[in-house]
């Protein structure tokens, strides 16, 4: 995992961080019953040629981004620049089963870049949580595919306080026109849920 402008960064106690050689999560693979707290930090630059151009969480995994960004990262390309145009997804971050994601303290997801959908962030898994509270979301985009800033498929995102959610993209412009939609936020499937809610203790003590 690699970050830059300082911060604190405490590590999961249960799940495990892994390296990136299975092509998913540019700066890390989440993975297994545990929390990842993230404070103050920028996860910047980084690539990968498969989901979670920063991130990819799974198995339960709690990830909590307190301020700081995350920025500039892409899913579908290779270390070459060859852009792998096959389903690729979460440009930012990619979460799915069971995962969770809590993004608080004016956190920042901007520019960032998925080849298919998910420009910012994207959602796979209908056993996932997400909690937005105070966050910006801006300038991401889905090159080729729905929500250029958010693609939730069929999990639960719950928002809070002021979610700013500003200039994302799809290959169609921000207007979301033709056959890619959702600039901004896009959300399908008979399970997913967008609410409005009061974070009291955020998402640690969630199952």
């Amino acid at each position: 995992l690699a970050v830059e402008r300082g911060g604190n960064v405490e590590g999961a106690k249960e799940g495990e961080i892994v390296s990136t050689d299975n092509g998913v999560g540019g700066a890390a693979y989440l993975v297994g019953e545990g929390t990842t707290t993230l404070t103050g930090v920028t996860v910047k630059d980084h690539i990968t040629e498969n989901h979670g151009g920063a991130f990819y969480l799974t198995n339960r995994h709690l990830l909590i981004v307190d301020g700081g960004e995350i920025s500039n990262n892409r899913a579908g390309i290779q270390a070459d620049g060859t852009v792998i145009n096959d389903g690729i997804d979460g440009g930012g971050i990619y979460i799915t089963e069971d995962a969770r994601v809590q993004l608080t303290g004016n956190a920042q997801l901007k520019g960032n870049v998925a080849e298919d959908e998910g420009g910012g962030f994207h959602i796979a898994s209908d056993r996932s949580l997400v909690a937005l509270d105070s966050v910006t979301i801006e300038d991401n985009t889905a090159s080729s595919g729905h929500g250029g800033g958010f693609r939730n498929t069929s999990g639960v995102v719950l928002m809070s306080g002021t979610v700013n959610i500003i200039n994302n993209k799809t290959t169609q412009g921000n207007d979301g026109t033709a056959d890619n939609v959702g600039a901004g936020f896009y959300t399908s499937g008979s399970s997913s849920q967008v609410l409005t809610a009061t974070l009291t203790n955020g998402l640690a003590g969630t199952g």
